[in-house]
C-alpha cells in the first residue's frame, strides 16, 4: 500500500512538471521556490480517541501557481521516520487495527486553504501515528510536512523519557536531485566534500523568505548566493539503525556561534528538515546545526562547528 502511495506522488510529480513546461513564464526563468505548507490544525502530539474526529485545517502559498496535495495519516509504532525509501511494518499487534487514511485534492492560485474533518475508526490501534500533509507546485517543486498524533491510550512523555543518542548526522545539498550528502558529523569534527567550509558569494538583495534555491540569485554555481542544507539523522538500537523523526518529533535549526555573524551569514527559520543560508557580506560566519524537539522547544543534538565563507562583490 505504501508503495502505491509514492507511484500515486510521482504520477502527481511528473504530471505537474509536465503542466508547468506548458505554462512557464515568458521570461524563461526557473521556477525552483518549494510551496509553503501551514498546518493548523492539528497541532504536535495531539490526541484523539477512536471514533473521534480530526479536524484538519491547512494553509499553502507558493510564489507562482499551487497544483495539488495529499494527506496521509498512518500508523508511527515501528519508529520509521520519512525517507523516500519502502517502509515494512513487520510488527505483530494484539489490539485493533493499524489505521491509515490518504486523500489527494487540486490546489489553485498562489495561496489556498483546506479544511475537512476525518473521523478516526473505532477500531484503530491505540498508539502514535504520523499525520503528513505533501503539497506540488505548478514546476513540481515538492513541500512535505509531518508530525506527531496520537490515537487512543498513548503518552509521548514515554517517548520523551527516552535520551536521543544520534550516531549518525548528515548535511544534504537540497539544490540537487536527489539530495547529495555533503558532510557527516563524527564526534567534534565533520568529514565530507564540504568539510573545510562552504563558499558563498554575498548578494546585493535582501534575503527571500523561503527561498529554497540560489538560481534566482545568480548564475555561478561554484560560488552560489544562498544554498539549502537539510539533514538526515541516525540512532542506534542494538543491532538496528533506526531514522531520526526529522521533521516529525524534532527539526533542524542553525545558530550562529560568533556575535556580529548575523551581518555576514543570512540564516533562515527552521523549515522542519532543512534551512536556508544566505551571503551578505564579505567574511567568515561560524554556525552549528541544532536538533530540537517539537513539543517542548529543548535541543537535544548541537553539530560540530562549520564555517561559511562569504565573498563580496
Amino acid at each position: 500500500m505504501k508503495n502505491n502511495k509514492f507511484f500515486s506522488m510521482l504520477f502527481l510529480v511528473a504530471l505537474a512538471v509536465f503542466t508547468y513546461s506548458c505554462s512557464s513564464d515568458d521570461d524563461g526563468v526557473m521556477d525552483t521556490e518549494d510551496p509553503m505548507v501551514v498546518i493548523n490544525s492539528p497541532g504536535e502530539e495531539d490526541g484523539f480517541m477512536p471514533g473521534e474526529e480530526i479536524h484538519i485545517d491547512i494553509d499553502f502559498s507558493d510564489n507562482v501557481a499551487l497544483l495539488s496535495y495529499k494527506i496521509d495519516i498512518h500508523w508511527a509504532g515501528d519508529g520509521h521516520s520519512h525517507r523516500l525509501v519502502p517502509m515494512h511494518d513487520d510488527h505483530d499487534h494484539d489490539h485493533g487495527e493499524q489505521w491509515d487514511f490518504e486523500v489527494t485534492g487540486e490546489l489553485s492560485g498562489t495561496e489556498d486553504h483546506i479544511h475537512m474533518h476525518v473521523e478516526v475508526p473505532e477500531n484503530a490501534m491505540h498508539g502514535p501515528y504520523h499525520f503528513g500533509v505533501i503539497a506540488l507546485d505548478a514546476a513540481g517543486n515538492e513541500t512535505t510536512v509531518f508530525r506527531d498524533i496520537a490515537i487512543g491510550d498513548y503518552d509521548f512523555d514515554d517517548d520523551h523519557d527516552h535520551e536521543l543518542q544520534v550516531d549518525g548526522f548528515e548535511i544534504l545539498d537540497r539544490g540537487h536531485s536527489p539530495h547529495q550528502v555533503i558532510l557527516d558529523a563524527h564526534g567534534n569534527h565533520w568529514h565530507g566534500s564540504f568539510s573545510n567550509g562552504i563558499t558563498l558569494h554575498a548578494t546585493d538583495n535582501a534575503p527571500i523568505p523561503g527561498s529554497s534555491s540560489w538560481y534566482e540569485r545568480g548564475p555561478a554555481e561554484s560560488e552560489p548566493e544562498a544554498v539549502s542544507l537539510g539533514v538526515r539523522a541516525f540512532e542506534n538500537h542494538g543491532d538496528h539503525t533506526h531514522d531520526i523523526s526529522i521533521p516529525g518529533m524534532y527539526r533542524l535549526e542553525a545558530v550562529h556561534t560568533h556575535s556580529g555573524d548575523e551581518d555576514i551569514l543570512y540564516i533562515s527559520e527552521s523549515h522542519g528538515d532543512h534551512v536556508h543560508f544566505v551571503g551578505l557580506a564579505d567574511g567568515h560566519a561560524h554556525i552549528v546545526f541544532q536538533l530540537v524537539r517539537q513539543s517542548d522547544g529543548e535541543v537535544v543534538y548541537t553539530s560540530p562547528e562549520f564555517e561559511f565563507e562569504v565573498h563580496d562583490h
